[in-house]
């Protein structure tokens, strides 16, 4: 082996060093050495020739697979590529071939649809064409034996009128002078019935009102009889009507049911001549409001209710004092100086009207309700007045009792 190498080498030299120089002969010369040593037997291992072939087979066959295995993949690759791009072109042709196909389809199927529907609509046109000329021929032909009928209904009508308008008008005004006649006689007979039991229910509900008692299921039907007659007008008389409401208004007053005794006034205040005392409770009720609710809409009702009832009487007592309590709680809770001197202005302007009304009643209820109302709710606007206006009242109080002296005070 050593030998073949170094032929082969000198060959290789021999071939290549005709055209060299003799340096580069040495140079090869010592190549050769360091080759020969290279070559010594410590470099070089023997191995049976058996071995050696098997070595070399099992070598030759790794290189092989190897070989094999890397063109394998390298062609497994190129195929899937080669596939890839096969299936993704062919779909696109495939789907565009189908969807040429399928537009034809339906292009062809809408046209025909098309076309039958056209056929379809003139056919039917055609014939509704026809059938109106048919309706047309048929109404002209309805209106002539219309008009041929009227003018003979007409002739016959006015025929007919003629004969008997002055019989019919008779037979007419009787029936109605009859009817009137049994309608008046009805209602008096309803108001003799019914007025008993009406005046009888006003009087319980006013019985039932004065003495505050407990109200019960009784008394509040009694009182929806009442409404119940109101609404259907059923009543023997106005002045009846305007008790009922008295009594109805003083039942809702102990109950301080101010929506109920609003309803009613505004129901019936413009058909019925309500009385004062009817407004006067209401304008109490509503005074109870303003003092425990403090709200302006109590307030200003209050004061519409009692001027309403100075309009019936104008030496009504008991609303001006009610007026009087709704201006000392103006005042009482006024926050700024101004709402305080309006206050205070309302209550002066009060005093110098009563000073200058003529009455012998009007004196001696103000201060009957007066009284009444120190001990009250109204105990912190009482003393409010008595403690601003006391002069005032002290004329009041003289007016009431004009021949009562006032007590003298005991000598020290």
């Amino acid at each position: 082996m050593k030998k073949l190498l170094i032929l082969l080498f000198l060959i290789a030299t021999c071939f290549n060093g005709f055209s060299q120089d003799s340096a580069k002969i040495a140079n090869l010369q010592l190549k050769i050495d360091s080759l020969v040593q290279r070559l010594n037997e410590k470099n070089y291992t023997r191995v049976p020739n058996s071995q050696f072939d098997k070595e070399l087979n099992t070598k030759v066959r790794d290189e092989v697979n190897n070989w094999f295995s890397g063109n394998l993949l390298l062609g497994g690759g190129i195929l899937a590529a080669l596939v890839t791009v096969v299936l993704t072109f062919g779909k696109k042709y495939i789907t565009k071939e189908l969807n040429a196909q399928l537009q034809g389809y339906v292009n062809d199927k809408t046209q025909d649809f098309i076309n039958r529907f056209n056929e379809h609509k003139n056919a039917v046109r055609d014939d509704f064409k026809e059938l109106k000329q048919t309706m047309y021929l048929k109404i002209e032909e309805a209106q002539a034996d219309m008009k041929k009928y009227r003018e003979g209904s007409v002739e016959l009508f006015d025929k007919y009128k003629t004969d008997t308008a002055e019989s019919f008008e008779a037979f007419v005004d009787d029936k109605l002078a009859k009817t009137e006649q049994k309608i008046e006689g009805l209602q008096n007979e309803l108001n003799e019935t019914v007025a008993p039991l009406f005046n009888q229910s006003v009087d319980m509900i006013l019985q039932k009102a004065n003495t505050k008692s407990p109200k019960n299921e009784k008394d509040e039907n009694l009182v929806k009889y009442l409404e119940k007659l109101f609404k259907k007008g059923k009543l023997p008389s106005e002045k009846s009507a305007s008790e009922a409401i008295d009594a109805i208004i003083k039942y809702y007053y102990y109950q301080l049911n101010t929506d109920k005794m609003t309803q009613l006034i505004n129901e019936y205040g413009e058909t019925y001549s309500l009385t004062d005392t009817t407004y006067a409770n209401a304008g109490l009720a509503f005074l109870d409001k303003y003092e425990s609710k403090n709200q302006p809409e109590f307030r200003d009702t209050c004061l519409k209710y009692c001027d309403e009832a100075i309009k019936k009487s104008f030496d009504y007592g008991i609303v001006y004092t009610v007026k009087l309590f709704v201006y000392a709680i103006d005042y009482i809770r006024a926050y700024a100086d101004e709402d305080k001197a309006v206050a205070l202005k309302n209550i002066q302007q009060l005093f110098h009207t009563v000073k200058f009304i003529k009455s012998d009643y009007i004196a001696k209820e103000m201060i009957d309700r007066f009284e009444i109302s120190k001990n009250s709710y109204l105990q912190q606007a009482a003393l409010f007045i008595e403690t601003h206006f006391s002069n005032e009242l002290q004329l009041l109080r003289e007016r009431a009792n004009p021949t009562k002296q006032p007590e003298v005070p005991p000598q020290a």
